[in-house]
């Protein structure tokens, strides 16, 4: 079926190792704050022209939107219509609402947001297809954000670093290190930093941590 044939393609586009590059996007200064994260397949679409596209479009009607999933369902018809066929863009946009306490999001093929509270563990349910792949339903998921509540979001270049001997980082080091009370974003990327030996990243790395007090 299409759902299938977006899941192949998509499969074999990751594999392709393609160059990416991630923006943290942040809006709205209202009483929900939204976030989302984004990673873009740009082999030969420039960059800073895809990134600029994706985000003047999802500004263009995100604040009207209730629940995530009606934005990324709405983006993901725009993009299906106008990207080539090898284009796609992975995206997790979430809503923050610090008085309900709880942080409502929907994920298009990122890497699972990494939950931590008592126990750490990868956020895996509702996870759908990239953006722009195929005809998809996207749908939430709520995070009660209690106090010492903890939310990792990452790009892909942090799990897939690698060291010399070429081992990545991986998701094992990943959900370890995030279990440590005083992680950071800036903490996480000088572990993986270091982990490669080089001191860079071969990809390009974004690390968004939300915390409740």
């Amino acid at each position: 079926d299409a759902a299938t044939r977006g899941c192949d393609r998509f499969r074999r586009r990751h594999d392709e190792r393609v160059k990416r590059t991630r923006r943290v996007n942040r809006h709205s200064r209202t009483r929900h704050k939204s976030r989302s994260v984004v990673d873009h397949d740009f082999s030969e679409m420039p960059a800073a022209l895809l990134m600029s596209s994706t985000r003047g479009i999802l500004r263009a009607f995100a604040s009207a939107m209730t629940n995530p999933s009606d934005a990324l369902n709405r983006l993901n018809q725009m993009l299906v219509e106008d990207l080539p066929p090898e284009k796609f863009v992975t995206m997790i946009f979430g809503i923050l609402d610090p008085v309900a306490r709880t942080f409502t999001y929907s994920n298009a093929g990122h890497p699972w947001p990494v939950f931590s509270n008592g126990h750490t563990e990868f956020l895996k349910d509702g996870s759908g297809l990239p953006l722009g792949v195929t005809d998809y339903k996207y749908t939430d998921q709520v995070v009660e954000m209690k106090p010492g509540t903890r939310l990792l979001f990452y790009s892909d270049g942090i799990g897939e670093a690698e060291n010399r001997l070429r081992e990545e980082y991986g998701s094992t080091r990943l959900l370890d290190f995030a279990r440590d009370s005083g992680i950071s974003p800036d903490s996480l990327l000088d572990d993986v930093s270091a982990f490669t030996g080089s001191g860079t990243f071969a990809d390009d790395a974004t690390v968004v941590l939300i915390e409740s007090r």
